[in-house]
């Protein structure tokens, strides 16, 4: 009986404690702002003048990165992405990707790419200076150089590994890069396939263009046999 009585009042105990703790009710999620999220700015050249016809292009994703929203410059050199829609997926801000792309002329830090922080609701403005890039163009051929290759793909890649870009060969094996920041490049085959992609090490100058004549003799390491 005295075990009954003292498994009684220790249930009493334990609804009464429990009764006791008051309940917190679940936090109210922030409400998004009504007001739109803006990313504007504007380019211009070393010399303060603006540039127009620049391409601003923006990614979402951290690792993999999905184009969103695209602009062009104005003749005043500005942008504006009002409302700016891309980089979402965070608690209170959008975190775009950018790039910038221009005929001629590249970032002057010698950046290519920028993310930018813009919270719920707010402005954001972010300026860009932009200077002379130069160019690489020339031939890719293979063996005695009697073949030129067409539709291989090339990456130049800054010898600091801070700078990449790309370009394809036309049908007679001819290419020309995009503008790039001036300095040192390995250019090399944009695939994994050769066992020494590098063809040439090439150095670009602002406002001039670098020609080179490629040809390759790689060979291919087959996989080994599986063992069984």
């Amino acid at each position: 009986m005295t075990h009954r009585l003292l498994t009684l009042l220790l249930a009493m105990m334990i609804v009464a404690l429990a009764l006791a703790v008051p309940r917190l009710a679940p936090a109210a999620a922030a409400p998004r702002p009504t007001e739109p999220s803006i990313l504007r700015g504007r380019i211009s050249d070393t010399d303060g003048k603006p540039v127009p016809g620049v391409k601003i292009s923006l990614y979402s994703g951290m690792g993999t990165r999905f184009l969103g929203q695209e602009t062009v410059t104005d003749a005043d050199g500005r942008y504006a992405f009002d409302p700016l829609e891309t980089g979402g997926g965070l608690k209170d801000h959008l975190l775009p990707g950018l790039q910038l792309s221009h005929p001629d002329l590249v970032s002057a830090d010698g950046r290519s790419w920028w993310d930018i922080d813009v919270p719920f609701g707010k402005s954001v403005e972010q300026n860009f200076t932009l200077t002379r890039g130069g160019f690489v163009a020339g031939s890719l051929t293979f063996g005695t150089g009697a073949w030129g290759l067409g539709d291989f793909s090339l990456r130049f890649i800054s010898t600091d590994k801070q700078r990449t870009a790309y370009a394809t060969t036309d049908h007679p094996g001819t290419f020309r890069s995009g503008a790039l920041f001036p300095g040192e490049y390995r250019v090399e085959w944009n695939s994994a396939l050769p066992d020494n992609n590098l063809l040439a090490t090439v150095r670009v100058e602002a406002g001039k263009t670098t020609t080179v004549k490629l040809n390759c003799r790689f060979t291919i390491t087959p996989e080994p046999a599986p063992t069984r």
